[in-house]
């Protein structure tokens, strides 16, 4: 066989290797396991109803980019509650400080992308936020600040506000969109990520109890309160002193 031809074949071989790969990449879909930590954190503020929870990603036979994660919960009498991931948390390292113990640095950011390496476990704090809450929220916020500034422009008592329309609709959001009740909640958290059409879920529940919701419900005032200090009586020693509370997963 001639020399050429034997070059030719070898050059031939050379590319047969990494095509192989190529195409099992390209053929290769990725695979997501999703694990949550057993307590959930659940509130409620002027950012509305809110669950955080520590998850847990793997992913399998390639990388996964996640591109939204999202939690939709059903009360135990049909009411749903669909949240979006607004933050995550991680901790970038740990110190042990004498007469301290370990203290955990943290770093938290917006929520709009995780990268996921096969045969790694990423770990996330999630924060989940109501977009149409926040939404009305907005709206509100937007009409009552307008109304303070035509009062103070026409040199008018601050008080006045509270009398206005868009100050007590501002303040009944709060109540009106409470959503937290007795009971037990099934809850599945959605991931969407690239290059996948179909959304990996993972299944939870838990249960509020009355003195869980009567916790929360103190929220309400704390909201409208910090309304009422931001528009009518500033007051820069006023703290707001949020209510959790931490239930279990039913299935863990």
């Amino acid at each position: 066989m001639e020399i050429y031809k034997i070059l030719a074949i070898l050059g031939a071989l050379a590319w047969t290797y990494p095509l192989a790969i190529w195409i099992r990449n390209l053929l290769t879909k990725t695979k997501l396991e999703i694990i949550n930590h057993k307590q959930l954190e659940i509130g409620y503020t002027t950012n509305g109803p809110i669950v955080n929870i520590d998850l847990a990603f793997s992913a399998i036979d390639k990388d996964a980019f996640i591109r939204k994660v999202s939690i939709k919960l059903e009360h135990e009498n049909k009411e749903n509650i669909e949240l979006q991931w607004e933050w995550f948390e991680e901790v970038l390292l740990e110190m042990d400080i004498p007469d301290s113990g370990i203290v955990p640095y943290r770093k938290n950011q917006k929520a709009i992308a995780i990268k996921v390496p096969v045969e790694t476990l990423i770990e996330k704090k999630i924060g989940f936020q109501s977009k149409k809450f926040k939404s009305e929220y907005s709206k509100l916020y937007s009409s009552t600040n307008q109304k303070q500034i035509n009062i103070s422009e026409n040199q008018q008592d601050l008080q006045q506000l509270k009398t206005t329309n868009e100050y007590n609709d501002f303040l009944s959001l709060f109540k009106n969109h409470f959503p937290w009740k007795k009971g037990k909640y099934e809850g599945i958290i959605e991931v969407e990520i690239a290059e996948r059409k179909n959304v990996f879920s993972q299944n939870f529940s838990f249960e509020l109890t009355t003195l869980d919701i009567k916790n929360l419900e103190t929220n309400i005032q704390t909201c409208q309160k910090l309304v009422e200090v931001h528009f009518v009586s500033p007051d820069p020693e006023f703290r707001a002193n949020w209510k959790w509370t931490n239930p279990f997963d039913l299935e863990k």
